[in-house]
């Protein structure tokens, strides 16, 4: 599918600026000056191109190859990732893996920044969907969110995992063994 950039005028679209063809999944920072979509998607391993286009650039600039997501149907999917709050970074998985013994996953979180161009490993073993992740939402502060990590199942097939705080620079645990 073709993604399109365009300004909105009352109900009148104009400006209309192809961004890229083949695009497979998509979102859009809060404050509409960042696009990140995902090319190139492989149904076998879950994973695509991801880039970011911001509005108008000239050219969207390549993140990463091997990006973590899940499409679903032609017109449905989900990133495993999360942009800032001012749109300029992404935080996402890349790398993922079964935790066994559940449905859960877990991956390398990876940061990148639209100022500096610089791709940066946070951490592995994040898990990809944990109830109260600040990971899961639509965005999340640079400067500090909590993740959860180190994913495993206990005897009564629960996932277990440690809370962990990224301040900006490190990723410090400050729990362990908290259930999903």
């Amino acid at each position: 599918n073709d993604l399109y950039c365009a300004k909105l005028k009352g109900e009148k679209l104009s400006d209309e600026e192809k961004i890229s063809g083949d695009v497979d999944l998509f979102e859009i920072s809060l404050n509409g000056q960042y696009v990140y979509y995902i090319k190139d998607y492989d149904n076998s391993d879950d994973v695509g191109s991801l880039f970011c286009y911001k509005v108008g650039a000239k050219e969207p600039v390549k993140v990463s190859a091997d990006v973590a997501c899940w499409r679903f149907s032609d017109y449905g999917g989900y990133l495993y990732a999360n942009i800032s709050t001012d749109g300029a970074s992404i935080f996402f998985l890349k790398e993922l893996e079964s935790i066994s013994g559940s449905y859960t996953e877990q991956g390398t979180l990876t940061a990148w920044s639209y100022k500096s161009g610089e791709r940066t490993k946070i951490t592995g073993d994040v898990i990809s969907f944990s109830a109260d992740s600040g990971f899961e939402t639509s965005e999340v502060n640079p400067r500090g969110f909590v993740f959860m990590k180190n994913g495993s199942v206990d005897s009564k097939g629960n996932v277990t995992g440690d809370w962990y705080y990224y301040n900006g620079k490190e990723a410090v645990k400050f729990a362990s063994e908290v259930y999903d």
